[in-house]
């Protein structure tokens, strides 16, 4: 028999995703590492500009569910005042943030 997965957890508010991810700059869970750290050297972002404009941004799109995990775009201005996007996978229940690229 097969077992269908459950539905999603409801998806962050941009002020309960904020709370999230200074939770996980504190806890040493906000993770810059593979294709996010590639794409971010190669573009010359660094990790105050990702820690900025998840601060500061805003949606870009909807949050959507993806491989067991929330995605949340947030774009907003880097301290260089450069238009910044950062792609984040969430793990709520953990409070692991995982920067998965910038552009």
């Amino acid at each position: 028999m097969l077992r269908s997965d459950p539905d999603p957890p409801q998806a962050l508010s941009l002020d309960d995703l904020r709370g999230v991810i200074s939770l996980a700059l504190r806890n040493r869970t906000f993770l810059l590492k593979g294709h996010g750290h590639a794409r971010s050297k190669q573009r010359q972002i660094s990790v105050l500009d990702i820690q900025h404009v998840c601060q500061i941004g805003q949606y870009r799109k909807a949050p959507r569910w993806e491989n067991g995990n929330w995605k949340y775009e947030l774009s907003g201005l880097d301290l260089d005042g450069t238009e910044t996007t950062v792609v984040l996978a969430v793990e709520s229940f953990s409070c692991r943030v995982t920067v998965v690229t910038v552009f």
